[in-house]
């Protein structure tokens, strides 16, 4: 058996437990006695261990004003000072804490601007008083018997009415859009009047703003393992400039192919390369595009993008094929003239082939936001293209001769070069021309280039 040979019963008496609320300013006075103290230093109190919340200024931080006038049985060794404003708890995003005694100079500043301005220790001497408007020093407040005391406890409330106030003269967000990976607005969500978005990998939150100066960006962020890289860049638009916010610097970007659209399951239809997949660091497709003018689908040509983050170019063409009407009265011409064909009524029959060439502008969502149209109605051949950090640049062939199509991304003007010439200047066009019938045009052949 295990134990003690002497057992000690001891009790308390007069205690009394003060719960203070949050959002509330609870009063109380001490009792005529405070045994075994004659006086309580606040900082040998340990209310910061007790659930105290710390701050940058009184405002937000709990705080204790005490009484310091004659009345009723009120008793109070402190001077009378004009100056004293309340004993609250300061702290930093270290952990640290302490209580400080806020002082403010009612020549200089008002009761609220005191209670909101950002904490600096400081001992301020009677010249320097003159200009100083609050200033804070290691907290010498005592619980004392028989005085009387406010304590304000920080709560929910007070922090949904700082963002209240934020919100209506200093947040420039309120236009944010929220959206998920395909740019579908989705629901605003809020928690203490701040809104909160769940970023799962398939929700965003973008903004616009023209502030110019200084500014600052304020967020809260919560997750589950801080040391798990959950994303690249958390916030921010920053490439080559600008600002961000990263949590990690390793970043695989996704994945545009291109391939031939099989989503019509006819084994006997035509498949168009007009389709635009979308793949994922694990080579998931999470989203596709299939590029039509009209009922049309188009064939894609190529991707051009300057980087991860902007709009990105899609060249592609369709066919356009002019005909003419072969008449019966040509047939039997023919026919006539010895051709062994049969006589099949009136008829169109093709007489030219040619590319029709079209830029279509996708923003990062995928969204399409622009089409260049200004080589459709050209007879020409596509060489390369590509994008830098403001122009999109369309190169013809042949290639010898550089001769270029520019578009401006960003003040959307076009250059006047809408086709190519060979060597000898002459237009270079790459159609394909046949003679299918006397309504034909004399047949022609591709334009060769040397070399």
């Amino acid at each position: 058996q295990h134990g003690y040979d002497k057992i000690g019963l001891s009790y308390n008496i007069g205690t009394y437990d003060i719960n203070f609320k949050p959002n509330k300013l609870t009063y109380f006075t001490t009792p005529n006695s405070i045994s075994p103290y004659t006086v309580l230093n606040i900082n040998d109190s340990k209310i910061e261990n007790l659930g105290a919340v710390p701050g940058s200024n009184p405002l937000m931080s709990d705080k204790v004003f005490k009484r310091r006038e004659v009345i009723k049985n009120n008793s109070f060794s402190d001077d009378v000072n004009p100056m004293y404003l309340c004993s609250w708890l300061s702290g930093n995003s270290d952990g640290d804490t302490r209580w400080v005694d806020r002082y403010y100079n009612p020549l200089a500043s008002d009761f609220s601007s005191a209670l909101s301005g950002t904490s600096h220790y400081n001992v301020i001497t009677a010249a320097g008083a003159q200009t100083t408007e609050t200033f804070d020093i290691s907290s010498s407040l005592t619980f004392e018997p028989n005085n009387d005391y406010g304590y304000y406890h920080v709560g929910g409330h007070d922090y949904e009415n700082l963002f209240r106030a934020y919100n209506s003269k200093y947040n420039k967000t309120t236009e944010t859009e929220y959206l998920n990976y395909k740019g579908v607005p989705i629901p605003e969500t809020y928690v203490k009047r701040d809104r909160e978005i769940i970023l799962d990998g398939t929700n965003l939150a973008r903004n616009k703003t023209d502030i110019q100066g200084d500014m600052s960006i304020n967020f809260w962020l919560h997750t589950e393992d801080n040391n798990k890289p959950l994303c690249y860049q958390l916030l921010g638009n920053y490439f080559d400039d600008g600002i961000g916010v990263f949590n990690t610097d390793l970043v695989t970007p996704n994945i545009i192919l291109p391939v031939n659209n099989t989503t019509d399951k006819n084994s006997l239809s035509k498949k168009y390369f007009s389709k635009l997949l979308f793949l994922n660091n694990d080579f998931e497709v999470y989203d596709y595009i299939i590029l039509k003018e009209g009922n049309q689908e188009v064939t894609i040509d190529g991707i051009a993008r300057k980087d991860n983050f902007s709009e990105y170019y899609v060249l592609a063409h369709t066919w356009k094929v002019s005909t003419v009407i072969d008449t019966e009265a040509a047939q039997l011409a023919r026919i006539a003239a010895g051709s062994t064909e049969e006589v099949t009524g009136d008829k169109d029959v093709e007489c030219q082939k040619r590319k029709e060439h079209l830029i279509y502008i996708f923003n990062n969502n995928n969204h399409l936001i622009g089409k260049i149209e200004n080589l459709k109605d050209q007879d020409i051949e596509i060489d390369d293209f590509e994008v830098d950090e403001d122009k999109l640049h369309v190169l013809f062939a042949p290639v010898g001769t550089f001769n270029y199509f520019t578009y401006n991304t960003k003040t959307n003007k076009f250059s006047n070069t809408v086709n190519s010439v060979d060597e000898n200047n002459r237009k270079w066009a790459p159609s394909t021309w046949t003679q299918a019938s006397t309504a034909c045009p004399a047949a022609q052949t591709r334009q060769t280039v040397s070399g």
